[in-house]
Order: structure tokens, then C-alpha cells, then sequence
């Protein structure tokens, strides 16, 4: 049995904000819907999207337009004692006047111990390499990085961090990485044959124990600077004697060098006061130079050429359902999609191959997999955490992140551009909208997300404005307009007719009572539905009152609308048991939010539940309306269902001389359309007017 839980008490008549999609992710079939698309920042857009189906989900994506001036790309570490901080709180922080850290979602995996061996609290590491501003704070010889240059082109793929070498005069051998650490779960370590450096931005040692006796370390302080970065010359003198024990302290000024091999050959032939060269030589898999400006690792790759990747055997979570970060590069690398898919609540989540299906959807050409599961945020500025974070506490803190940062200053609120919130609006005829309008300052921030004083007008037939700014449809689509102190905003309408609502309460006598803990339940019609009045039993313990109807909707209707009132407590809950004619199984519609006054109105739009694009879903059977109520024991209530209907689209009217004659497909003997031209099961129609074809012959019908 499948189960919705429908938490609207109130909403619109319009069955969709936006048009929606009918597409296929991961072989289901499902139907999407854009929530919404609207800009946050200088060149940075949000997109919310919202799939209906077997798989429910919600989707949140950044699109950055890289070509913007001085829109940049930055990974940010965590600043804590623990190595952990919030996305959300990593961008206040690093936000300044003329910059403003306006995008971010969290990136790298990261290690799980909490502690040093000692039980002292040590920082938390990521797990695959990090470049932050050109310096390395980790590398490791695994899995793949998302990179930006020093000219900001975007990359992903794979580095590699020990193409370097550390010389010393006529010595020099391969440089093993930077912070490589077995202590992290990943297993890394220190590579034979080569000398690895280890400094204040990892732990506070090596940790490389497991080599004592069979490697060479010693300390050393900058000749200049203060740390290691990508693709530059490092100046090192050696401070201290030789140890072997691989667990040396890393000196607040300098780093440890850690030899294995030749490595360690080199280091027990240094003394106090040496110099030695580190260059950090970085290049792709295939070695084409490549120095990271900024760098952050993840796994899998997810979108290669444009094609979403078979990753789901990559580990074992990854054909798991669990919420996802994910990051894509389009072809010509002038865009990023930064994407965040939440799972294990309503929306359930998504397989690494679904996430390279959604990144490639959104405009990728290449994609990769970062950290998910209670680690995905979507942070901007403006809006906060716009996704809903899968730990009960909320948003989880992290060890770094990747952000889009704008020049200008964010925290300039005078208006110089307005832009309705929708990018487009869906509606019907008769139904209300109030708009929101957004301001944006001169540097193209987001500062105002409901601005007051606004102007509304619609083009003729459109709608009327009435008082507080709400729209009332007219008959037709077109454009309505915004203006605040001069500045000017539009937006497309596109105007349905109003769905008709047709009751199925006719049959009541045919109706039959299952009564739990109820004495009685009277059925009586009412309106466009129907009132039930009913006694309770001194012991209320699970009641429930069950109306069994097995009432076929006629047609194809595209809904249902609940309108229900009560005159003592609102029930506890209301389910409808819905059931498709091409399945034996049995939606159920949970009802669960009502009105302070017991009051509540619910829409039902079916192509939400079913895939009404297949006739064959038709006729659809109400099978059960069951009601909780929460009266207490041997007291009187009743609820009144005043519209308890299913919805039908009217049709626009049309002449059958406006019908092109077209082959019959092979096969076919009659076909039944629509005055729109859509092709409807001549077995499951609804009353109306209908245009039949048979050959090349065409006639109307009535259907009533």
C-alpha cells in the first residue's frame, strides 16, 4: 500500500505553480516540477525542484556564471578546536564587506575519530585532498578532486600531489604528499621511496608509528613564508636531529619531514641548519600540469562527456537512497551546478547514478560525487539553509565547503532592480495569488525577499489586482506586471479554465460503515459532499468510523477537492484509499492538518499520486474514506464534507473543422480525442464533447 501524507490545510485551486515534466530518472517514471528559480546573487541562480512519484524528491541547485566579474569559486575549511563547523556559519564568518560568501554546499568526506590516541581532542580531517587559496592542507593518492586554477578554470579529476621532489644539494627524491595520515579511517600513509611533509594544518604529528625503526624524520622552519603551496618552491632548515620513531611533533613555525626508502636516506644525511627544497609539482592522471588554486575531493565521479556514470557499484552506499552533494561542470567550463538532493524524510534521496542523472539534467558535462547523508547543505546568504538537512538537530557541522563568492556589498539595502519570485506562474480561472517580489541591491544581492509598496497590473483579461496586492485570474494568459520606485518587473501568466467539480456522494445508500470505538455514524448529503454525525463509545482508544464506498470516478478526472468542517473537535486524521484501474494496489491520502476553527481544504491533483499520461490508470475507484475521529467517550460529533468532488479540466471550446485528418496508426480501428487534441480512453470518459476518428472520417459526440 502506498502512503501520502497531504499536510496542505489551505491551498490553491491551480494545480501547479509551474508546468510540470513528465520524465525518468534511474528508470522510474516520475513528474517534476520547478518550485521555484530565482536569482540569490551576482551571477548566481537557486533552483528548487520537486519529483512526484515512486521516488519523491526534493532538489536544490546553485548555477554559477562563472564568466561574471569577480565571481570566484573558494573551498573553506572549518575553524574550530574539533576541525567541525556549519556551512551556514563558515560563510557568515568568511563573508566580508566587499565580498560575500553568497553559495555553499559542504564537499569533502571526513574522518570519523573524534580523538588522539591519547584522548586529547584532535581536528578532524577530510579525507581526500584539499588546496584552500593555493595552499595544500591534505593530500591523499586517492579518488578524485573538483578544482579551480589561479585564472579560475574549473576541473574535475584526478591529482597527483607526489609528482614533486625534495632535494637536498645533489640528493633528491620523490615528494610523498602533504599531511598524508594513516590515523584517518581512509588508511593513507606515508609512500615508500619519497619524503613527506607534515605540517600545522594537519595533526599535531605524523602518526606514522606504524614505520618506527624503518623511517627518518626530522623538523624544519620556512625560510620564508608560513606553509606548502601547489605548484611553487618551499625553502626549508632543518631545526632539529634525526628521529626514527615516525610520531615526531609538528613545531608551530615549521613542519616535519617524514622519509621512507631513498627518503629516509636523505633525511639521516641532513644536520641542523641544512637547507632543502620542497616542489610541489602537480599534475592530472595523465600528467598535463595542473596547479590547484583551490581543490576538493570526492567519490565517485559522477557525469563524464556529458553522460551520467554507472557509479552505483563504486561502494556500497552508492546504489543506496540517501540524501546527496554532488558538483558538475558544463562543457565550455563556464558554469557550475552546485547540488544538494535531500533524502530519508519525504523526500527519500537518490542513488550516485541518479545524482550524475540530475547534475546532467541541470547542465553538466562532468560531475562528481561529494560527502552526503546528514551532511548535505545547501547554504545561501540571503535564504539561509535552503534544504531540509537529514539529522534530527538540523544542519550538521563539517569539515569544509565549496562557495561561490561575489565582489560588492551585501549589506547595501537600497533597491535597484525587482524581479518577481516565480519565474513563471500556472494558474486557473477564478483562483487568487498574491506575489512575492524580490529586491536586489546594485551589486546584484538579494536583500529583500517580500518588498512592500509595489505596483501590480495585468495585461487585458489577465486579472484584476484586488486590495492587498492579490490577483484574481481572468480568462486568459499574459503578463503581470511589478514597479517599485521606478524600477519594473514582469512575469508570464498561463491561466487554465477552472476545473470543474463534480460530487460522489449519489450513492450513499450504497455505502457501508466499519465503526471502531463509534456507537453510531449517520450519513446524510450535503452540498457537494456529504455530513457525517456520529456518537462515540465510552472508550475512544484507536476510534475510527470506515466508509466503504467502492465508487468508480467517472472519466479521467485530473483530482479530487476536500473541503470538510466540524462542529466539535477536528478528526485526528482523514485518509482516502484510492485505487487505479491498471494495479491492485491502494494509494492512501493522509489527512492530517486542519484550521484552528476544524476547518481545512485540500486539492488532490492525481498527476501527484498517479501517471495519469497512461489511460489505462482509468477508471480510479474510491475505495474507503476513513475518518479518526477525537471526540471523547459517549460524546456526540459530527463532520461535514461541504465539497467532496472530483476535478475535471474544461476543455476550451473548438469547432471540428479545425481537425488536420492524419493517418490512422496501424491497428487502431476508432480513436477518441479531446477538443485539445489529446487522445482519451474511449471506455473512461468524463461528460463532455469528444471528436471521434475512424479511417479518415471524423464526427462528434456528446457524452453525458
Amino acid at each position: 500500500m502506498k502512503k501520502l501524507i497531504v499536510i496542505a490545510t489551505v491551498v490553491s485551486l491551480s494545480f501547479a505553480s509551474y508546468a510540470r515534466q513528465k520524465v525518468c530518472l534511474g528508470g522510474i517514471d516520475m513528474l517534476m516540477d520547478t518550485v521555484s528559480h530565482r536569482q540569490v546573487g551576482k551571477g548566481v541562480t537557486l533552483t528548487q525542484l520537486h519529483f512526484y512519484g515512486r521516488q519523491p524528491l526534493d532538489v536544490h541547485y546553485f548555477t554559477v556564471d562563472l564568466t561574471q566579474p569577480g565571481v570566484t569559486v573558494r573551498a573553506a575549511g572549518a575553524k574550530s578546536i574539533d576541525g567541525m563547523e556549519k556551512i551556514s556559519d563558515m560563510g557568515k564568518r568568511l563573508s566580508s564587506e566587499g565580498a560575500t560568501y553568497i553559495a555553499g554546499v559542504n564537499s569533502d568526506f571526513f574522518d570519523v575519530t573524534a580523538t588522539y590516541p591519547d584522548g586529547t581532542i584532535r581536528p578532524r580531517q577530510p579525507m581526500y585532498s584539499f588546496v584552500q587559496d593555493g595552499r595544500i592542507k591534505k593530500t591523499s593518492p586517492r579518488c578524485y578532486q573538483f578544482a579551480v586554477n589561479s585564472q579560475g578554470v574549473p576541473l574535475i579529476g584526478s591529482l597527483d600531489f607526489t609528482r614533486g621532489s625534495v632535494t637536498f644539494g645533489s640528493q633528491s627524491v620523490k615528494l610523498g604528499g602533504v599531511n598524508v595520515e594513516s590515523i584517518n579511517y581512509t588508511g593513507d600513509a606515508a609512500p615508500d621511496d619519497a619524503v613527506t611533509v607534515y605540517t600545522r594544518d594537519g595533526w599535531r604529528s605524523p602518526y606514522q608509528t606504524q614505520f618506527a625503526g624503518n623511517c627518518a624524520q626530522v623538523s624544519a622552519k620556512f625560510a620564508e613564508g608560513d606553509g606548502i603551496d601547489a605548484g611553487k618552491i618551499t625553502k626549508l632548515i632543518i631545526t632539529s636531529e634525526m628521529s626514527a620513531d615516525g610520531n615526531m611533533p609538528v613545531p608551530a613555525d615549521g613542519v616535519v619531514l617524514l622519509g621512507r626508502g631513498t627518503g629516509k636516506n636523505l633525511i639521516e644525511s641532513l644536520k641542523i641548519g641544512d637547507e632543502v627544497e620542497v616542489n610541489t609539482q602537480v599534475t592530472l592522471s595523465n600528467g598535463t600540469t595542473f596547479i590547484p588554486y583551490q581543490a576538493l575531493g570526492g567519490n565517485p565521479l559522477t557525469v563524464v562527456d556529458g553522460v551520467a556514470v554507472e557509479s552505483d557499484g563504486s561502494r556500497p552506499d552508492a546504489v543506496e537512497l540517501h540524501p546527496r552533494t554532488g558538483i558538475g561542470i558544463s562543457r565550455d567550463e563556464s558554469k557550475l551546478i552546485m547540488m544538494v538532493i535531500d533524502g530519508r524524510h519525504e523526500s527519500v534521496g537518490v542513488t550516485t547514478k541518479q545524482l550524475g542523472e540530475l547534475l546532467v539534467r541541470a547542465g553538466a558535462w562532468s560531475g562528481l560525487n561529494f560527502d552526503g547523508g546528514g551532511s548535505s547543505t545547501c547554504y545561501s546568504s540571503s535564504l539561509g539553509v535552503v534544504n531540509k538537512c537529514s539529522d534530527t538537530a538540523g544542519e550538521r557541522s563539517v569539515v569544509n565547503g565549496l562557495f561561490v563568492v561575489a565582489p560588492g556589498d551585501a549589506s547595501d539595502k537600497k533597491i535597484s532592480e525587482i524581479k518577481f519570485k516565480e519565474w513563471e506562474y500556472t494558474s486557473h480561472t477564478g483562483a487568487e495569488w498574491s506575489p512575492v517580489i524580490y529586491g536586489y541591491n546594485k551589486d546584484g544581492y538579494l536583500v529583500e525577499q517580500n518588498l512592500e509598496g509595489v505596483r501590480l497590473w495585468c495585461d487585458e483579461g489577465v486579472g484584476e489586482v484586488l486590495t492587498n496586492n492579490i490577483i484574481r485570474f481572468g480568462e486568459k494568459g499574459g503578463k503581470i506586471y511589478a514597479e517599485h520606485e521606478g524600477k519594473m518587473a514582469e512575469i508570464t501568466a498561463i491561466v487554465k479554465p477552472a476545473p470543474k467539480c463534480s460530487p460522489v456522494n449519489t450513492s450513499l445508500s450504497t455505502w457501508t460503515q466499519t465503526l471502531t470505538k463509534v456507537k453510531t455514524a449517520n450519513l446524510t448529503p450535503e452540498g457537494e459532499g456529504f455530513k457525517v454525525d456520529y456518537t462515540m463509545s465510552a472508550s475512544v482508544t484507536s476510534a475510527r468510523i470506515n466508509l466503504v464506498t467502492k465508487h468508480e470516478l467517472e472519466g479521467a478526472p485530473a483530482g479530487m477537492k476536500i473541503s470538510v468542517a466540524s462542529s466539535q473537535k477536528a478528526p485526528k486524521k482523514i485518509s482516502i484509499l484510492l485505487k487505479p484501474a491498471n494495479s491492485t494496489a491502494i494509494t492512501t491520502l493522509d489527512f492530517t492538518n486542519f484550521n484552528a476553527d476544524g476547518t481545512a481544504e485540500w486539492i488532490i491533483p492525481f498527476e501527484t499520486v498517479f501517471d495519469i499520461a497512461n489511460p489505462e490508470v482509468f477508471p480510479i475507484t474510491l475505495s474507503t474514506i476513513s475518518i479518526y475521529p477525537a471526540e471523547a467517550g459517549n460524546q456526540n460529533g459530527n463532520i461535514s464534507f461541504s465539497h467532496f468532488c472530483a476535478l475535471y479540466e474544461q476543455e476550451p471550446q473548438s469547432s471540428v473543422d479545425e481537425v488536420i485528418i492524419a493517418p490512422t496508426p496501424t491497428g487502431t480501428d476508432e480513436e477518441w480525442f479531446s477538443l485539445t487534441g489529446a487522445r482519451v480512453n474511449k471506455g473512461s470518459t468524463s461528460p463532455g464533447l469528444y471528436i471521434i476518428r475512424k479511417g479518415d472520417t471524423i464526427r462528434k459526440i456528446i457524452v453525458k
